[in-house]
This record gives structure tokens, C-alpha cells and sequence, in this order.
């Protein structure tokens, strides 16, 4: 191929990229929205160039071939009963168990492994042999959350081995294993080990959870993931002391185009370092042989060419932050970037990529700190200034650690203190697939506004309000059945938002699952609930009362008559203790919450167990009957009047699917067309297969969270009802 047919294809290259990673995007979550922008994209290209056009279309299908070929083979695991693998991920440690990626003949794992008697030091390279207890990894089945699963799947793992016992068959490992456990134990005793291997291997467990919480905090944790930064001061610094050193120009860059793969090859090619090390070779080539081709193109040729690879990297947080910032940066010096004054150009670098990163990294906890558009240039300045400098002196002089500690402690003090202003750091919800399209448009009209030196100061009003205020506006109401494995924990939102109101927190003795319902409200921007119901004081049912009195501000809670026992009386004393208005209601009770009513139908009088004393709440919302039962036994819902020949819509089935809870009885007195079974793993068998076959036999709609995860009931303009579910699998189990 011709130069000149090599820079026509470099030069279209951006459109090939932007076309797949719409593609990549779709096939990810499969928003309509991403069909609409998709075809607007296409009908440009048509109108661009038809051959630009053809051969998108043609991409496009070799990335869904490449794409389906690829999930499937991560499907196919291993079926041996013992199988082997080899670690290539940097064991972490932590509370007598092992967590590490390993790869075997056919597929890679995700490896927990219990360490019982804390015997075996597992490292990286090293070959084991382990049973085969594979399962397929849960999607997160909470709206709005991380997910784990699709993590992992840019990594091509589908499946993890929770093991308790593996037998290590080999020490011995490949070169690049060798390197890094010898790195490893080199730097082992260093005070500043942490940000040594960040650095040299891209390890960054060193570091603690406090440090990595305050770099979240202040927008900074690309600083210690090893990034393009690092590997354009590596190459200035090398290309000093060649230069100092009299080397010529030719023989400088080979070295350091060797030291820099070398680096690529100690960080296992990890997709931030993999894109500046190639992109930084290409950009040499095409000023030596004098191509004429844009960075920015020779930026996506390489994105084309790893999605193409690795069809899963559209869902690794690091390859979008890695080319989006790169992407936008590239685009925008000639806009925006001050080349005179060192600081305003650091300031406006951080500006913008705080700006176009907002709706990834505030996807993490929904919140974000904006103290971080202030000082997080200064922040940088100082790491790139005196830490990082001093990581690469440590590097070589480890025997200065002790003395080169206190000025990195200085710098954790610094992030501390300036973490702990938490007036500044805001709630501002999950970017969903609409919201984050709406704030990168409004932010592509200011940009484009600034370009021509005409700002539309207009512009900043839909801006700052999808920013702060998208989640508080919602036209959307919503019953939503939170999945908090074996509890409930209901949550309801009417008439943009004038009534919020939650039915139990969900609890366990080992465990916070009650952290699902906390998660989901923070990522709708709910800071206030008008009314917490607790049915009754079991643990799955109100355990978790404490992460929602301290999450949210609770103006009222409601619980039944004659429930007296120990959890109930601590959570009367926590509300107290918060002046949260305290409510004790029963049968033919109403308690209203904005435009809603809620009808109480139990208890009747004090019954012999928890169980049966549990609230009974009837609510009729957007004309659709709602039946909430808590765990009340069937023999006391039968004997309920206000139940006989009633139709409901949708009936929280009692006590998990429990025999005891729904009779065949019951169900020929209310007309049922939806039930919804909140339930987790469990000893009880619940739900009963019996209850299943009576469900199935009145042809009742049956929804469970193990199945089916959270199940949200929304009405769109009051009229238009979708039943929206969040699977833990993409494939039968």
C-alpha cells in the first residue's frame, strides 16, 4: 500500500472508530436511543462519502461476527473435574483468602480461594491445579450499579472457581512472571512500595482504602493507574539523557521505543499503557516519513484495532477514560489549551477531562466532589512536580525510601484534608444512557460555542441542571422490588417525587444487603424519604435499618401495633435519637404520603408470631391494585375481609414463597394477575414448589429477584406501565 493510500485510510479511520464504538455501546445495553444516534451517524456518512459508508458497514458486521464468536467461546468452560491454570494476575490477599485471574488451556477464570491454613504464597506465573466449581459471575441486579460481571468480561472472563483447596504444580513461569515477582519481593520492605508498583507493574492493592477513596474523591485516581502521563515522561526523560549523553536523534528514539515496550511488557500490556506506547511509536513514524497524518487519527486507528481484538474493552472504565480524555484533549488544544503559562494549560488539561469524565467516574459512588475543580490542577502539579520524579529516583535509589517517605506522607495528608470538605462533594445521581447522551450534546454545543467565540450562555442552564437536577425532575413513577437476596426491601416514587416511601430495608447477620436499596436511591438523587414502613422486626426485613436512617434523611416511620420485641424497641430509640416522626398503626388505619394512600388491612389484633403481626399494606397506584403482605401466613390473610374477590395487579407474596404463606385458598379469593416473590439464597426452600405449581395454575405472572433481580414497575405519564427487570445472567443457567 502507497503512502498516499495509507494516510486516505488513517484519515477516515476516526469515523471507522466512532461507528464501532456506537456498535459496541448497543450491543452492550441495547438502548434505543443509541439506534436513533446510530442512524443519524450512518445517513452522515452517506452523505460524507459512500465509500467511507460501504466500508463502516462492512466493519460494523466483521465486529458483530468477531463480537458473537468471541461470547461464545467465553461461554464454553472448562468441563473436567480438576483443571489447570496458570496466575497471571498479582495475587491479592485479604482476610485469609486469594483473589487472582488465571488462565487455563481453553479460558480464564476468576479464582477465590480460601487459604485455611494460610500455607501457600501464591504468585503470579505460578501453575495450579484446582476443582472445577466454575459458575457463571452475576450481573449486578440493581439499577444504576457497577457492574462487576461486564468488568470482567473486558478482561474475557465470564466464569469464577470458588475454591478451598489447589494444588500449585509449578513454580517456574514464563520471563515476564519472573520480572514481576522479582520486582515484587525487590521493593517488598519500601515504605513507598505502593507507589513504586503502581508505577513499574501497575499494581496499585498497596495502596489503602483510604487513599484510593480520597484519590475517587478528588478526581485523581488516573494519577496512580499507569497512564499516558507516565509514558510521556518516561519518553522526556529518556530523550533528555540520551540527548545529554550525545547519542543521535536515530539511536535515541530506538531506545527509548525499546524501554517504553519494555514498560508495556512489566505493566502485561494493560489497554491505558498498550494506547500511549503505540500511539507514541506511530506518532514518531508519521513525522519520519513525513505522513501528514492526524493525531487524533492515528489515536483511533489504534482504538479500531483493539476493539477488533477485544470486542469486551467498550466495557473496561480504563480503555473509555484512556481514549476519551486522549480523544477530547487532542480535539480541543487549539481550542482552549494555553501554551504560554504552564499553569492555566495544567488547569484548562484538568478542566476538560474533569468535564468529559464526570459521567464515568460519578457512576462509581453518584457522587462527586467539586472542591476537585479547583484544587485538582494543583494536586496534579505537585505529583507531577516532586512524587512522580521521586518514584523514579526511589526506583533506583531504594535506600533514600526512609528518607523520601515523609514527603509522600505529606502528600496522602494533603489529599485528606482536602477530601474532608464534604459540603462539596454532591449527590448527583447515575448517568443513565439518556442522561449521559444529553449532557455530552449540551457539552459539544458549548465547546462548539467557545470554537467560534460565540458563548451561548443559555446553554449553561440545561447543563448545570442535568448535572445537579436530572434525577429530581423525574416524570417517572415507579414500584420498585429491590433485590436483597433472602429479605424484602420495597421502594416508592409518585408524582415527581411528592411521595417517596419505602416498604423494609432488607438485613442479614453477615452481610449488608440493605447497601442495595442505599446504592439505588443515591443513584436516583433521593436524599429524603417521606415515610419508612417496617412490616415487622425481622432481620430480612429491617436488619439494615441503620444504613437507611444515616443515608437519608426519614421524616416519618411506620410500624405495626403490636410489635414489641428487641430490634423493633432499637430502631424506635435510633429514630428518636434523629426526632424521625414515629407511627404504630393497624387494620382500617390509612396512611397518606403525598398524592398516595395506604390502605392498612393487618394486623387485627396481636397475633402469636412476628410473622403474623406483620403490616399488610394495600395501595392503589396509577389505577393498578398493589398487595404488599409481608410474611403473614395464609391462614391470616384468608380470615382479612377486605381481600375477598379483590383484584390485584400485583401482590408481593408473603414470607419469600413460603408453603405456609400462600394457600390455594387465598388465591380463589383475590384475583391475582402478577406476583412478585422477593427471595435469595436459602435453607428453607423457599420458595415452595408448591406455592410455584398454585401460581402457575391460576396463570399469575411470577417475578422473583433470584431470577429476575430488581423488578421495577414504572409508569411513564401516569398510563404507560413497563415491567423492567435486571437479570443476573445474560444466558440460561
Amino acid at each position: 500500500m502507497n503512502s498516499s493510500k495509507l494516510t486516505f485510510v488513517f484519515n477516515n479511520s476516526i469515523y471507522a472508530f466512532i461507528g464501532i464504538v456506537l456498535l459496541g455501546f448497543y450491543l452492550g445495553n441495547n438502548h434505543f436511543l443509541i439506534i436513533v444516534i446510530s442512524l443519524f451517524y450512518l445517513v452522515f456518512l452517506y452523505r460524507l462519502s459512500k465509500i467511507t459508508f460501504l466500508a463502516i458497514i462492512i466493519l460494523s458486521i466483521i465486529y458483530i461476527i468477531v463480537y458473537q464468536s468471541n461470547y461464545q467461546k467465553l461461554i464454553d468452560k472448562d468441563e473436567l473435574n480438576k483443571f489447570k491454570c496458570i496466575i497471571y494476575t498479582i495475587p491479592k490477599h485479604e482476610f485469609n483468602q486469594y483473589q487472582f485471574y488465571c488462565k487455563s488451556k481453553n479460558n480464564k477464570y476468576l479464582v477465590y480461594y480460601t487459604d485455611k491454613y494460610q500455607s501457600n504464597n501464591l504468585k503470579i506465573g505460578y501453575v495450579i491445579e484446582m476443582n472445577n466449581e466454575l459458575e457463571l459471575i452475576k450481573h449486578n441486579t440493581v439499577p444504576n450499579q457497577f457492574d462487576y460481571a461486564k468488568f470482567l468480561l473486558a478482561d474475557k472472563i465470564m466464569y469464577q472457581n470458588k475454591v478451598d483447596d489447589l494444588k500449585i504444580i509449578n513454580h517456574k513461569s514464563s520471563f515476564q512472571y519472573q520480572m514481576i515477582n522479582k520486582i515484587i519481593d525487590y521493593y517488598q520492605n519500601l515504605k513507598t512500595k505502593p507507589y513504586l508498583l503502581s508505577f513499574i507493574i501497575g499494581n496499585k492493592d498497596g495502596f489503602s482504602d483510604d487513599f484510593v477513596d480520597y484519590t475517587q474523591m478528588l478526581n485523581i485516581t488516573h494519577l496512580f493507574v499507569v497512564s499516558g502521563f507516565h509514558v510521556g515522561f518516561l519518553f522526556i526523560i529518556f530523550s533528555f539523557i540520551f540527548k545529554y549523553l550525545n547519542i543521535t536523534k536515530e539511536k535515541s528514539e530506538i531506545l527509548v521505543i525499546f524501554i517504553l515496550l519494555l514498560f508495556l511488557y512489566s505493566n502485561q500490556f494493560s489497554v491505558s499503557v498498550l494506547r500511549a506506547v503505540i500511539f507514541t511509536i506511530l506518532l514518531l513514524v508519521n513525522k519520519k516519513f513525513s505522513l501528514k497524518i492526524a493525531n487524533i487519527n492515528i489515536l483511533c486507528i489504534i482504538g479500531f484495532i483493539n476493539l477488533l481484538f477485544n470486542p469486551f474493552l467498550l466495557y473496561h472504565t480504563g480503555f473509555i477514560l484512556s481514549y476519551l480524555i486522549t480523544f477530547v484533549l487532542l480535539l480541543s488544544k487549539d481550542i482552549f489549551i494555553n501554551k504560554k503559562n504552564i499553569l492555566m494549560r495544567l488547569y484548562q488539561i484538568n478542566l476538560i477531562a474533569q468535564l468529559f469524565s464526570l459521567p464515568i467516574v460519578a457512576n462509581f459512588n453518584f457522587t462527586y466532589n467539586f472542591i476537585a475543580f479547583l484544587f485538582t490542577p494543583f494536586i496534579s502539579l505537585y505529583y507531577t512536580v516532586i512524587i512522580f520524579p521521586l518514584t523514579l529516583i526511589l526506583l533506583v535509589i531504594k535506600s533514600l525510601d526512609e528518607i523520601l517517605y515523609n514527603v509522600f506522607q505529606f502528600y496522602e495528608q494533603i489529599l485528606e484534608f482536602l477530601s474532608s470538605f464534604s459540603l462539596f462533594n454532591i449527590n448527583i445521581g447515575a448517568f443513565t444512557t439518556p442522561r449521559v447522551i444529553i449532557y455530552y450534546l449540551i457539552l459539544f454545543l458549548i465547546i462548539k460555542s467557545i470554537e467560534i467565540k460565540k458563548v451561548n450562555t443559555i446553554l449553561l442552564i440545561p447543563f448545570v441542571f442535568t448535572i445537579f437536577f436530572y434525577h429530581k425532575f423525574s416524570l417517572v413513577d415507579e414500584v420498585t422490588f429491590i433485590d436483597v437476596g433472602q429479605g424484602d426491601s420495597i421502594f416508592i416514587r409518585s408524582d415527581i417525587n411528592k411521595c417517596k416511601a419505602i416498604i423494609d430495608t432488607g438485613g442479614n447477620f453477615y452481610y449488608h444487603p440493605g447497601k442495595n436499596l442505599k446504592n439505588y436511591l443515591q443513584s436516583i438523587q433521593t436524599d429524603e424519604i417521606d415515610i419508612l414502613f417496617i412490616t415487622h422486626s425481622d432481620i430480612d426485613h429491617a436488619g439494615d435499618y441503620g444504613l437507611i436512617l444515616n443515608s437519608f434523611k426519614i421524616k416519618t416511620i411506620v410500624f405495626n401495633f403490636y410489635n414489641d420485641d428487641p430490634l423493633q424497641k432499637e430502631i424506635e430509640e435510633a429514630a428518636r435519637n434523629k426526632k424521625i416522626n414515629i407511627l404504630k398503626v393497624k387494620a382500617y388505619n390509612k396512611v397518606e404520603c403525598g398524592n398516595l394512600v395506604f390502605n392498612i388491612i393487618n394486623p387485627f389484633e396481636k397475633n402469636n408470631t412476628i410473622n403474623d403481626n406483620s403490616l399488610v399494606l394495600f395501595l392503589i397506584f396509577n389505577n393498578d391494585n398493589y398487595l404488599f403482605s409481608g410474611d403473614v401466613n395464609s391462614s391470616v390473610l384468608e380470615n382479612i375481609p377486605e381481600l375477598y374477590k379483590l383484584n390485584v395487579d400485583f401482590l408481593k407474596i408473603s414470607h419469600h414463597g413460603s408453603k405456609f404463606a400462600t394457600s390455594r385458598n387465598l388465591l380463589s379469593q383475590i384475583d391475582v394477575k402478577n406476583a412478585i416473590i422477593s427471595v435469595g439464597k436459602n435453607n428453607y426452600h423457599h420458595p415452595a414448589d408448591e406455592v410455584l405449581e398454585l401460581l402457575n395454575e391460576q396463570n399469575i405472572n411470577v417475578y422473583r429477584t433470584d431470577y429476575n433481580g430488581t423488578i421495577s414497575v414504572k409508569y411513564y405519564l401516569k398510563n404507560k406501565r413497563i415491567v423492567n427487570l435486571h437479570r443476573p445472567y445474560n444466558i440460561s443457567t
